[in-house]
C-alpha cells in the first residue's frame, strides 16, 4: 500500500515499481486517477525515459518516437493489461483477474487509487474505502497475486503554503 497526500508521488511511484514487475510476468493494472491511455502514456514514458508531456503533446523526435512503439510493444507482448474503466467495483476487477489469470497467468495487480472504487450499497468516504480495502485484501488473498495499492490520505496539502511533506503526510 503507498499512502499518501495529494500531488504527493504515488502514482509516479507506483509507476516505477510497474516499470520493473512488467518484466517478470503478466499482470493488471486498474487507473482510477486518470482514463486508463493516458496511464499507459505515463508507463511508457517511464519505461522510454520520455517526459509525458512530450508524448501527450505529440513532440517526440525520431528516437523517442521508437523507443514509445518499442516499449507499448514490450507492454503488450508482456500481457499488461489496463482496466477500461475508471471507477469499477471490486466485483469487477475480481472477474477482470480472473480471467486474465486463466489466460495469461498474471502474477501481480496494480490499483491506483483506491479511493475512486466503487463500493455499492455504503455511505461516505470512511465506509466505501473500508469496504473497498477489505474486498481488495480479499481478492488478494484469494487469488494469491501481489498488489500493489495507491490511496490518498488527506487533501490539505492544496491549502498548504509549501507543499514539501511533512510527518502527517
Amino acid at each position: 500500500m503507498i499512502y499518501g497526500a495529494t500531488n504527493m508521488g504515488k502514482s509516479t511511484l507506483a509507476i516505477s515499481i510497474l516499470r520493473e514487475f512488467i518484466h517478470q510476468g503478466s499482470g493488471y493494472v486498474v487507473t482510477t486517477e486518470m482514463p486508463p491511455h493516458a496511464w499507459q502514456n505515463k508507463l511508457i514514458a517511464c519505461m522510454s525515459r520520455i517526459t509525458y508531456d512530450k508524448i501527450e503533446e505529440g513532440r517526440l523526435s525520431d528516437w523517442e518516437y521508437k523507443e514509445y512503439h518499442e516499449n507499448m510493444a514490450t507492454l503488450m507482448k508482456m500481457n499488461c493489461h489496463v482496466h477500461d474503466k475508471t471507477s469499477p467495483t471490486v466485483q469487477e476487477i475480481g472477474t477482470a483477474i480472473r480471467r486474465g489469470d486463466e489466460e495469461y497467468g498474471y502474477k501481480w495487480v496494480l490499483v491506483d487509487s483506491i479511493n475512486r472504487l466503487s463500493a455499492p450499497g455504503t455511505n461516505g468516504i470512511y465506509e466505501r474505502t473500508t469496504a473497498v480495502a477489505d474486498s481488495l485484501q480479499e481478492l488478494a488473498l484469494d487469488t494469491g497475486l501481489t498488489f500493489i495499492v495507491t490511496s490518498q490520505v488527506g487533501r490539505q496539502i492544496r491549502d498548504r503554503g509549501s507543499k514539501t511533506p511533512v510527518p502527517e503526510d
